[in-house]
């Protein structure tokens, strides 16, 4: 032990040494994983915009860059990629083989609509299907008494996959339900997002494995570098009953999908009702994602009713008989393109007269946003109708910046005012319509798991113009200079939130 004064000094010294030392090591040791992560950035980064930011970033300041990029960085979704590689050669007999049951039930589109929409059938892996029947619903209520309905009318199984379900009286009246059919012998498949609904207690799924539910988490998956993959979300709604019978749309389970949280107002939401052959292309879309999160594969009926008019819907104005052509397309981070910021940016350059666009966030990439100048100096007509009530500050002030990016001469935007907007759903020159899952922003187009539900029917698509028409009168057109007589910071505020886009 020291007993002089220099000989403390001389401790003291030595162990700012080893300080100085410990640290400059690890600085030395974030400056080389910073350059190895920017070169990884450099190759793998689908965009130039991206790799510039993130190889300047991980170069210049590695130990604030380098954990961001541990869980931000990536955009595809490489756990799942190994796993369809895998399926591909060990499960050869199941996913594609199931794969080509779905052609026979396929629609002959004419030569001009496989010219302007068959690139979508590439996109999904499959084909646009025929003789589907449709049902718009656009309210939370009406939502989940059909859902509700049709778990109760099940004989066979019940697929059920939410990125949200909460722990409140419509989280607990849907555990009730599946219990209650899984008691009946009824086979029940139940897959929720592990981000999405990480406030979902365990109870609730040993309540639902209990009675004979099979549940399963969508995470990142086994492996350290999985691990870090934390930014990718399945953000996927459908219901399947049967094989015969399903949902899509922007509905989650909790209370503010039925209107009942305050700060919200009036929630606006819409889910698709379909039966038909679809329905086949939604378990397609499950059945991936069921093998990651559960690593086995449901059993399933892969069959249509020969009978079609067992399942019409017809019986009521806003109901027909299946006769309407649809497809089911499901993207992601393990596509090979991105497939999620495609689909948008093909659908807005197919339109030649109509484009409406309604989406709860609205942060468009540079192709997006060409795709709609574009579009509205060619003719077309273009409204985009947004929330003005908002679940997220962030997300808020980034649909302000950029919806006062276009000239709304020719771009007509509109804030939707009775309370939050949150339904997803793009219709192009009365022809095409499609309601599903993604959002118009970053997230949805390079990083969730999405599926989006396309009809090309006429009378289905004045029903969602009629749809959107009745939105729009509860909206108010946003002026071109409408962010000028925002406060100062706010506008800040917004400018700054764009540089975040493609992380938000």
């Amino acid at each position: 032990m020291p007993t002089r004064f220099s000989d403390f000094v001389l401790l003291a010294l030595t162990l700012d040494d080893q300080w100085a030392l410990l640290a400059g090591t690890i600085s030395v040791l974030f400056v080389i994983c910073g350059w190895i992560a920017a070169m990884h950035a450099l190759f793998t980064t689908r965009t130039a915009q991206g790799a510039s930011a993130w190889v300047l970033s991980l170069v210049l300041m590695p130990m604030v860059s380098l954990p961001f990029y541990l869980l931000l960085g990536r955009n595809r979704f490489q756990g799942y990629v190994d796993m369809r590689r895998a399926r591909s050669r060990d499960f050869n007999t199941t996913g594609e083989d199931l794969r080509k049951l779905i052609p026979r039930y396929k629609a002959e589109l004419s030569p001009e609509l496989q010219q302007r929409y068959g690139i979508l059938e590439d996109m999904a892996n499959m084909p646009f299907t025929k003789e589907n029947g449709l049902r718009l619903h656009p309210d939370g209520k009406e939502t989940f008494e059909r859902i509700f309905t049709a778990i109760d009318e099940a004989k066979n199984y019940v697929v059920i996959q939410f990125y949200t379900v909460k722990n409140d009286h419509l989280g607990q009246e849907l555990k009730r339900r599946l219990i209650a059919k899984a008691r009946e012998g009824v086979a029940i498949y139940f897959l929720t997002d592990a981000i999405g609904s990480h406030d979902l207690p365990d109870d609730y799924y040993h309540s639902l494995e209990q009675a004979g539910v099979k549940t399963a988490r969508f995470g990142v998956g086994k492996g350290f570098w999985n691990k870090f993959q934390i930014n990718f979300r399945n953000h996927r709604k459908l219901v399947v009953i049967d094989g015969l019978h399903g949902f899509t749309g922007g509905h989650n389970v909790g209370r503010e999908y039925l209107g009942e949280v305050r700060k919200f107002g009036d929630w606006r939401d819409t889910t698709l009702e379909v039966a038909g052959p679809a329905v086949l292309e939604l378990q397609l879309s499950f059945l991936d994602d069921w093998y990651w999160a559960s690593s086995s594969i449901p059993e399933l009926n892969w069959e249509q009713d020969d009978n079609i008019d067992d399942l019409v819907l017809d019986d009521a104005e806003s109901r027909y008989a299946r006769d309407a052509v649809a497809i089911v397309v499901p993207t992601g981070p393990a596509d090979v393109l991105e497939n999620g910021g495609l689909f948008f940016t093909h659908l807005i350059n197919s339109a030649k007269t109509d484009l409406w666009i309604s989406s709860p966030y609205f942060i468009p990439d540079q192709s997006q946003t060409a795709a709609i100048q574009l579009a509205a100096m060619r003719g077309v007509k273009v409204r985009i109708i947004l929330p003005r009530i908002s679940d997220r500050v962030l997300t808020r002030l980034g649909n302000d910046a950029f919806a006062n990016l276009f000239d709304h001469r020719n771009v007509q935007i509109y804030h939707y005012l009775p309370g939050f907007l949150h339904q997803k759903a793009i219709l192009v020159d009365d022809e095409l319509a499609a309601i599903g899952t993604a959002n118009f922003d970053n997230r949805s187009f390079r990083l969730n798991f999405e599926l989006m539900l396309c009809v090309l029917d006429k009378r289905f698509a004045w029903q969602m113009r009629q749809m959107l028409e009745g939105d729009l009168e509860n909206s108010l057109p946003i002026p071109a200079d409408f962010m000028k007589d925002e406060p100062f910071l706010r506008r800040l505020a917004s400018r700054a939130v764009r540089l975040m886009s493609p992380v938000l």
